[in-house]
């Protein structure tokens, strides 16, 4: 089946966002906004609706599941020095308790 113009459009954008996202990651304030508004100029909840629509994953799954598997990458762990430092601010990751969850889930 051939597919149509709407539909190669919203697969361009959709690979725009993950090249953002790949590129992006650690940043703290990598989120649906910032991708939809100063990056691709468009709404949110567009950039959302397209993204889930082709993906079947929403963006923000998208940008944890990215964030962890680039935290696996480098292998980061907390380490204890008194009290426990994360060492994750490279993967976007700012605290031990959402590194924690995010690789529980996945």
């Amino acid at each position: 089946m051939k597919k149509t113009e709407k539909t190669l459009r919203r697969e361009v954008v959709v690979e725009k966002i993950k090249e953002i996202v790949n590129e992006d990651f650690g940043k703290f304030e990598l989120n649906i906004k910032t991708i939809g508004e100063e990056k691709l100029f468009l709404t949110p909840d567009y950039v959302g609706r397209i993204f889930k629509s082709v993906t079947g994953e929403s963006l923000k799954d998208y940008i944890n599941r990215i964030r962890v598997e680039k935290a696996k990458e480098l292998d980061v762990k907390p380490v204890t020095l008194g009290r426990r430092i994360l060492r994750t601010e490279t993967a976007g990751l700012t605290t031990l308790s959402i590194l924690m969850y995010l690789l529980e889930e996945s």
